[in-house]
């Protein structure tokens, strides 16, 4: 039977297997304590990194709560602003119909104004043609035998009564303006109806 001299040289060299056996599992013990104690520590660094682990997913998520918290806030920002500008375009869409009211209402207005220029203006020329109508009249009305079968005369020739029995003060009113700018005014007899005279 043959004998591996190199295993048992290097077995006598080593200062463990010379130990007695008491030793022996006294240095086991110890080993075993160790790696008991190793394996805490191993426990304990694990609990560590998962607790930073933990406290590092905790601080991502109140970074992301920030985020999301700034977000809403500027939402809200935009919401707010959002609602004043609906409100500015439904006061720029009153101001419109407000303008365009005004715009149709001057409209109306301007050509009001231009219909009573235009009456004007033929009102003008009916006075004109009117005032020269009864100028003639007037001067035919001085004629003794022009003068009206309604109207009694003074000595002095100035119309005094009407023959209908109302006096000068009281028959005649007043129909129109002094167109003339001389005291003229146009008029005629409110009781008997008298053509129209000028005095």
């Amino acid at each position: 039977m043959s004998v591996d001299l190199t295993r048992s040289n290097m077995l006598s060299t080593d200062p463990m297997y010379n130990k007695p056996i008491g030793l022996l599992q006294t240095e086991i013990l110890r080993l075993r304590e160790e790696n008991e104690k190793l394996a805490m520590a191993n426990h304990s660094a694990n609990a560590q990194n998962e607790g930073l682990h933990i406290i590092n997913q905790l601080v991502k998520l109140d970074a992301e709560h920030g985020r999301l918290r700034d977000r809403h806030a500027g939402l809200a920002v935009d919401d707010f602003w959002a609602e004043q500008l609906s409100e500015e375009r439904a006061r720029r869409d009153v101001i419109r119909l407000e303008a365009f009211r005004l715009r149709a209402e001057l409209a109306a207005t301007q050509a009001l104004l231009e219909k009573e220029r235009a009456d004007a203006r033929r009102t003008d020329e009916i006075l004109k043609v009117f005032i020269g109508t009864h100028d003639r009249v007037l001067e035919e009305d001085n004629q003794p035998e022009h003068r009206s079968d309604c109207m009694i005369y003074g000595d002095d020739g100035e119309r005094r009564m009407h023959k209908c029995g109302v006096g000068r003060r009281e028959a005649w009113f007043r129909m129109a303006r002094d167109m003339k700018d001389d005291g003229n005014l146009f008029v005629s007899c409110g009781v008997c109806g008298d053509g129209k005279h000028i005095f």
